[in-house]
């Protein structure tokens, strides 16, 4: 947790200055891609606490947690504090790096459709982003 909170002070740091192009300064493109990548880990997120509250008839659990970060059965605070420490560090990059670096445009990409792939995969394994809302 104080990882996340020193990376969000230094976001927020004024040292950071003309380098850091907050939300408002990002191209369109960025803006599309960032925020697809935080809704798409805000439903992951709501999907995985819905999940690891259900039991089966014999009282077990019927899911467990597929990222060996969290372990098998993570608390709510504990994927919240992951993901919230991700998209800092997303918002950070976006705004030092910008999709002007090939490198950086690609990744932060490659990244948002694998989020969205893990909505996908939990729908498709019963745990419907509807029922987690």
């Amino acid at each position: 947790m104080r990882a996340i909170i020193l990376l969000l002070l230094l976001v927020g740091s004024p040292a950071i200055g003309d380098e850091f192009r907050h939300y408002s300064q990002w191209t369109d493109e960025e803006r599309a891609w960032f925020t697809t990548y935080a809704v798409a880990s805000y439903i992951d997120y709501r999907q995985t606490a819905w999940a690891l509250r259900q039991t089966g008839p014999s009282g077990r659990y019927l899911y467990s947690e597929a990222n060996p970060i969290l372990g098998r059965r993570p608390s709510s605070d504990s994927t919240a504090a992951l993901k919230l420490g991700v998209l800092a560090a997303q918002y950070y990059s976006m705004g030092r790096l910008g999709f002007e670096r090939e490198n950086f445009r690609w990744g932060f990409k490659a990244a948002t459709v694998v989020q969205v792939a893990v909505v996908i995969n939990n729908d498709q394994l019963g745990i419907s982003f509807t029922r987690a809302f």
